[in-house]
């Protein structure tokens, strides 16, 4: 577990090898939770924008994983807002004070200030997870 600071980037690295389901990436800003969701059937967005899971979501990009193929997404929280990067090319973003963002329901961790990673419906190999500290410092917890 690590506390992220007010401001900071996560980069993943991963290939899903099985399956059609999301890759999930959970992040915090201070006291909100929100979550980035990967190739939800040809879509990648921030999940639970101003109570919009999937419809009219504002922030919702067409992407497709391929599985066997390994990808970087990068994601820049930062105290006006949002952004996430495939590779180096723009995917998404939300101008944002986080507290029109959410994570689903199916995502919540024990502690809501804290980032993970999950998938569903689909086996994936998590290669990497860095923490950028943009703002202040993040800290371990163990």
């Amino acid at each position: 577990p690590y506390a992220p600071p007010d401001e900071y980037d996560l980069r993943v690295t991963f290939n899903r090898t099985e399956g059609q389901g999301p890759i999930e990436i959970l992040l915090a800003n201070r006291k909100h939770s929100f979550g980035l969701a990967l190739d939800v059937k040809g879509d990648a967005r921030f999940e639970r924008v101003a109570n919009k899971i999937a419809k009219d979501n504002p922030t919702s990009a067409p992407i497709a994983i391929s599985n066997g193929r390994k990808y970087t997404v990068t994601v820049e929280v930062r105290k006006g807002g949002v952004s996430a990067f495939l590779g180096d090319k723009p995917l998404t973003q939300w101008k944002t004070d986080y507290k029109d963002m959410s994570r689903y329901a199916l995502w919540k961790l024990p502690d809501e200030k804290l980032c993970g990673l999950g998938a569903n419906n689909a086996k994936v190999i998590f290669y990497s997870v860095e923490f950028i500290d943009v703002t202040g410092a993040g800290k371990p917890l163990r």
